[in-house]
């Protein structure tokens, strides 16, 4: 059962003139004469659920059911200046809304918005592969887990970035949700990342509370390694094991004042530094060339693009990172994964499974940005042939 609560201006000054807040109400309680649209109100929804497990912080879900439209009206005192006004619910079932899908008529227009995409990033970062592998990265999604593995998830480490507020801003235009967190020798000892709730259920808003299908952006370009002498090391150790549980688990712990619980999140995290990041090892180190500079002509020009274009840039990015979870791996290309997996094995006993599934993890994404419905030899091969390239790179820094 889920009760709005109407508050009034003195108590949500934060959110006056919210478009989108009131966009919400009216969304989801425009009935009749209850007046609760008004500016400077806010509508708290307190779920009431003994068993629903997947009621989860930061998701947003479909409401059905009765709404009972006999408001109530409750006063303290004649005194009391403030009233409350209660509406019930009475939920039925609560589908969790995924994701909002694009109105896109032909595949050939998502091909065509990432062949844009492609020559844009390959002109600003001057390298094809570093192209394909932040293409592969946008695009990733974990749709699901194995033993607690998120499947298809691509945390990625962009290195040889001196200046990062360029790739950022390029970021901005094509993804719909970055949220850019600057790593320094001092935030990590002074800015909690994770979400923290008091014992009033208040959430409070910290740099790791955020939206599935959001773009995190750790910046360590501004990150020397060197620990302050007044840090607070705890603090510290605390970001550094959230920072770790997210790349290879893809959870967010949410800190309550006596207990601390775990949620699943499906975030694209990317690490810009200028070496390998000093915070953690990623699955997916990609040095940017040696000469890159990040060229603001570049911005500029994508500035000026017009926005129809743009947009379909956008939606071919959603609609990629939706098909990810549809695409399969065709029969004669298994065998050739087996073989793969074997003739690495009989080289290089140190090849592991984790190898394996980067892999198999980059040819699904290769399918998806391509347009296929499967994995076939070409994704495959070519996934190889981007890793023999950028572990090579890796030689020289």
């Amino acid at each position: 059962m889920i009760y709005w609560f109407e508050k009034h201006k003195a108590d949500v000054e934060s959110i006056e003139g919210s478009t989108a807040t009131q966009w919400n109400f009216r969304s989801f309680c425009d009935f009749g004469d209850a007046d609760i649209t008004n500016k400077g109100r806010s509508i708290v929804a307190k779920f009431i659920h003994k068993s629903a497990n997947n009621l989860l912080p930061n998701y947003i879900y479909d409401l059905y059911g009765i709404m009972d439209l006999s408001g109530v009206s409750t006063e303290a005192d004649d005194n009391n200046r403030c009233t409350l006004q209660v509406l019930s619910f009475y939920e039925v079932t609560y589908p969790e809304m995924t994701h909002l899908w694009p109105e896109v008529s032909t595949l050939e227009q998502i091909v065509r918005g990432i062949d844009i995409m492609r020559q844009i990033f390959k002109s600003f970062f001057r390298d094809a592969v570093v192209t394909e592998y932040l293409l592969c990265h946008l695009i990733s999604s974990t749709y699901a887990r194995k033993d607690g593995y998120p499947i298809c998830s691509m945390s990625m480490n962009l290195c040889n970035i001196e200046n990062s507020s360029n790739v950022i801003h390029l970021l901005q235009l094509f993804c719909a949700k970055v949220n850019h967190i600057l790593i320094t020798n001092e935030s990590l000892s002074e800015h909690l990342l994770q979400p923290r709730i008091n014992d009033d259920c208040q959430l409070m808003q910290n740099s790791l509370q955020l939206t599935n299908g959001t773009n995190v952006v750790f910046d360590e370009t501004k990150f020397s390694g060197e620990v302050p002498k007044d840090v607070n090391t705890i603090l510290a150790c605390k970001n550094l094991a959230a920072i770790k549980l997210l790349v290879s688990a893809q959870k967010v712990e949410y800190i309550y004042d006596y207990y601390e619980l775990e949620f699943e999140c499906d975030f694209n995290v990317l690490f810009l530094s200028k070496a390998p990041s000093l915070l953690i090892e990623l699955p997916f180190i990609v040095p940017a060339p040696s000469n890159f500079s990040g060229d603001s002509e570049i911005i500029k020009k994508v500035n000026l693009t017009d926005n129809k274009i743009l947009d379909l840039c956008r939606k071919a990015i959603f609609f990629c990172r939706n098909k990810v979870r549809t695409i399969g791996i065709r029969e004669n290309c298994k065998s050739k994964i087996t073989e793969t997996f074997i003739r690495k094995r009989h080289h290089n006993r140190n090849t592991v499974v984790e190898e394996l599934h980067w892999l198999l993890t980059l040819s699904k994404l290769l399918a998806a940005l391509y347009g296929k419905n499967e994995v076939d030899i070409e994704c495959w091969e070519k996934a190889q042939t981007m890793e023999l390239y950028r572990i090579d790179l890796l030689k020289y820094l």
